[in-house]
């Protein structure tokens, strides 16, 4: 009884240490942190300061070894009993990350590295991974490992994160655009897995009846719908835009979309920004540049959004295999290429005189 006594009086003492955090606090629990490093960054984050006490406490109610991987809040003065029960809660503050429609894989690498959530590298990695490629029934790659990463922005500020050795294969396409909430230093697995069972809830059953109605194969239709959603101003042009790209491979005609050319440029290392005139012609080939095929890309160029995806399904009928900008911000559609030459030359007067 003496004993028991002692020692519900030495954990009634060591417990009634409080954090010295004055305001709330995150405090991050990493993937492979053991209890000594956790309390070594806690020490040097000035969430506590009795490192020993702290020690002891967890060791003695058994939750040394029962840490959650996560971003947690953490109360000004909490008792320390109470800032482990917060540690091994698994209720941590997720990082609301939102990814834009058309946005592709180096982009997203990009904006998840700069949020903390997982290495651009890491990211890049797990995309090109062949068992996510066997999921979505994509080609796969010889998985050489992507060893440097190098960054860009373009025109629009967007941050690029791009890898020294770029390869064919990805999930480019399926990595649904939406908001998530992810723990800071979550691992690439469960990122890529969270977008992708987002994909599966938007192209739901009835979208993959429509597809097979129209006796096309679900990359067909996600590499079309990602032009569509790089080419087209809104979701209103979007179905004209899809008719035009239709028309053309109706027709036989080489689709010549810009944005497939600067994905190709992107995969090949080459982009900077720019197109040169190098890129429009032979013999500078590639199976993303559609200005050397009459085929779609061998992959998407972007991740669309639902809106795409049902307008490559259900393109507006007519018979323009032509467009280009336009001054009322949107595009001019042509049916020849004579009409077409003159489209593009009030886009260029336009341009030149802003």
């Amino acid at each position: 009884m003496k004993k028991l006594l002692l020692t519900l009086l030495f954990i009634s003492l060591v417990s009634c240490g409080t954090s010295e955090n004055l305001q709330t606090s995150s405090f991050t629990v990493k993937e492979g942190d053991s209890i000594n490093r956790v309390i070594t960054r806690l020490n040097n984050e000035e969430i506590i300061s009795e490192k020993i006490q702290f020690r002891i406490l967890a060791k003695i109610t058994g939750k040394e070894s029962k840490l959650k991987i996560g971003t947690y809040n953490i109360p000004p003065r909490v008792s320390y009993n109470r800032l482990l029960d917060i540690l091994i809660s698994g209720k941590g503050i997720g990082v609301l990350v939102t990814i834009p429609e058309g946005f592709n894989i180096f982009q997203i690498a990009a904006l998840l590295e700069d949020n903390a959530i997982v290495s651009a590298q890491e990211f890049l990695n797990e995309v090109y991974d062949n068992a996510w490629l066997k999921e979505f029934n994509i080609p796969t790659n010889n998985n050489t490992p992507i060893t440097r990463i190098k960054y860009f922005s373009d025109q629009n500020d967007f941050k690029f994160a791009v890898p020294s050795a770029p390869k064919s294969y990805s999930l480019e396409g399926y990595l649904f655009p939406d908001t998530y909430s992810f723990d800071k230093n979550s691992s690439a697995k469960i990122v890529v897995q969270a977008m992708t069972d987002r994909f599966h809830e938007v192209v739901d059953n009835s979208i993959l009846a429509q597809i097979k109605e129209q006796n096309k194969t679900l990359n067909e239709v996600i590499i079309l719908a990602s032009i569509i959603q790089k080419e087209a101003t809104g979701i209103k042009e979007m179905p004209k835009v899809s008719g035009v790209y239709n028309n053309r491979l109706d027709q036989n005609m080489i689709l010549q979309a810009d944005p497939t050319l600067i994905y190709a440029l992107i995969i090949d290392g080459e982009y900077n920004g720019n197109i040169r005139t190098k890129h429009l012609r032979p013999p500078w080939p590639s199976p993303y540049n559609t200005y050397f095929t009459t085929t779609l890309p061998i992959g998407a160029i972007a991740n669309p959004g639902k809106e795409a995806i049902l307008a490559t399904l259900n393109p507006a009928k007519h018979d323009y295999i032509y467009f280009v900008g336009s001054p009322d911000g949107e595009h001019t559609y042509s049916l020849t290429y004579k009409e077409h030459e003159k489209a593009v030359q009030k886009w260029v007067q336009h341009r030149r005189g802003k």
